[in-house]
């Protein structure tokens, strides 16, 4: 961590006053020599008394800290303790002052919801946002609240807790469950229902391969065979194809035009390219033998999704069904601890996805609830993120896990508003405190474990302990060198 240590701006002469520095001579009338004392050697004397660039002697700095032996201890951390100047050493007395000043301004409320604000520059508008913010999340959270309580009415499974998350993961449920109203419910309430899910994307996947295959025999020769990118890729890969060496030379490209012309019902013209509809044709009779042999009893248990070899957009219905699956299994998991209450669950699921209930058809209850607590979640979060946008800092942990204690949250920020602009003043000398190397005691004062009062004089005495031991170690000297015998010079 690096802090700097230039002279990047000059107090104006009421800045902090300086601490006294003994002079030459007045160290040398103190008295040569000590009753019962070993006398210091001129030449250490001056050392120690000699002023430094930072306006402080060895003396003066050495009597700082043995002044402050009983104020608590505050670790301060910058780089190159002897580069600093005077004007640095006294911004950083003037910013401990700072600290010291306008901690008892906010009066508590940093240990309060206004605690979270990270912004650091108050200005009239900034306020005017920041209220309105607080305002619209003390709303979205009431519209939320009674949103999942007509939600729970609606459906009749009560979100665990009442968390937030808890009536995101209900409100996802029942939107993947209306998603696939009118499908057999056996592929998401039964046990088997993954496999048996995962065998029809595969089934689906291979019928839409064939009927692709198909499409592409079906193209009009030859003038808009060539118009057609996917001819374009399949001549490639037929092209690279391992299964293409499997056709010798030998192989009468006549007769391939011949069966070509035939099933394309163009018995004049020729197609563009044979090797590309001969491999169609292969894959064609591929699929369809696959099919056959692995999934035609897929086929027969699930017409509506699988009507032969036509998939009929069943990839889509196949995904919307294993996420309601998904779905279902999670929050049965999760209610695995009161089976009472996971077979309730289980048994409306049931009701919903028979069509037995007039509250899930469409437009009924259950939809209308949902639409109202899907609104007011994206309401809720809307809020909650320009909240903390305008606050500079993620609140996520400070609201609370209900839309209640949400709500409590941004009204008891709007009842300190009056004392957010001494706040963002506080935030401003805590940000300097870190710039300048004193981080921890800024914190330290935040947590009360160092009284505001005490900040400038717990500053000094640690700012001349650490400034000190640097200088006796750079000049090879030591603190029994200016006192002798643990005496006073």
């Amino acid at each position: 961590m690096s802090f700097s240590n230039t002279d990047e701006e000059i107090l104006p002469a009421g800045s902090p006053e300086a601490v006294p520095v003994e002079t030459e001579s007045e160290a040398s009338s103190e008295g040569a020599v000590v009753s019962g004392k070993t006398e210091i050697d001129p030449a250490i004397r001056k050392k120690f008394n000699i002023t430094r660039k930072n306006g402080l002697s060895l003396a003066v700095a050495l009597a700082t800290v043995a002044r402050g032996e009983a104020v608590p201890a505050a670790e301060l951390v910058w780089e190159n303790p002897l580069e600093d100047s005077l004007n640095v050493r006294e911004r950083k007395l003037r910013t401990a002052e700072d600290l010291g000043t306008r901690f008892p301004k906010t009066q508590g409320a940093l240990s309060r919801a206004a605690g979270t604000i990270a912004a650091f520059k108050w200005t009239e508008q900034w306020q005017k946002s920041a209220e309105a913010a607080a305002a619209k999340f003390v709303e979205a959270a009431v519209a939320l609240g009674e949103a999942s309580a007509d939600f729970a009415v609606a459906t009749g499974l009560i979100p665990s807790g009442g968390t937030v998350r808890a009536i995101a993961d209900l409100q996802k449920l029942i939107g993947a469950l209306l998603a696939v109203r009118g499908e057999d419910s056996s592929l998401v309430l039964e046990r088997a229902a993954d496999a048996t899910l995962s065998r029809l994307r595969d089934a689906a996947s291979l019928a839409e391969n064939c009927a692709r295959h198909e499409s592409l025999l079906s193209l009009p020769y030859p003038e808009k065979a060539c118009e057609n990118e996917s001819l374009e890729s399949w001549l490639k890969l037929w092209n690279e194809a391992a299964f293409s060496c499997s056709f010798p030379r030998w192989m009468k490209r006549r007769k391939v035009v011949s069966a070509l012309r035939k099933l394309a019902n163009c018995p004049t013209q020729s197609p563009l390219d044979p090797r590309v509809d001969l491999g169609n044709l292969i894959a064609v009779r591929v699929c369809k033998a696959e099919f056959a042999q692995k999934f035609s009893d897929l086929a027969e248990a699930f017409p509506q999704l699988l009507p032969g070899m036509k998939p009929c957009g069943a990839l889509v219905r196949i995904a919307a069904l294993e996420k309601a699956r998904r779905a279902v299994a999670s929050a049965l998991e999760q209610l695995a601890s009161v089976p009472e209450k996971c077979e309730a669950w289980a048994a409306v699921f049931a009701r919903w996805l028979r069509g037995n209930d007039v509250a899930f058809a469409k437009s009924g209850s259950v939809e209308k609830a949902f639409e109202k607590t899907g609104a007011a979640l994206a309401a809720f979060g809307a809020a909650r993120e320009s909240l903390a946008e305008i606050l500079g800092a993620d609140i996520s942990v400070r609201i609370g896990e209900t839309p209640e204690t949400a709500g409590a949250f941004a009204e008891a920020l709007l009842a300190d508003k009056e004392l957010w602009r001494d706040v963002c003043a506080w935030n401003s000398a805590a940000l300097s405190a870190g710039r300048r190397g004193m981080g921890t005691l800024a914190a330290a004062v935040r947590a009360g474990t160092i009284e505001a009062a005490d900040a400038k004089r717990v500053f000094e005495t640690e700012y001349c302990r650490r400034w000190s031991e640097a200088v006796l170690e750079v000049e090879g000297l030591s603190v029994e060198d200016w006192n002798p015998e643990s005496g006073t010079a």
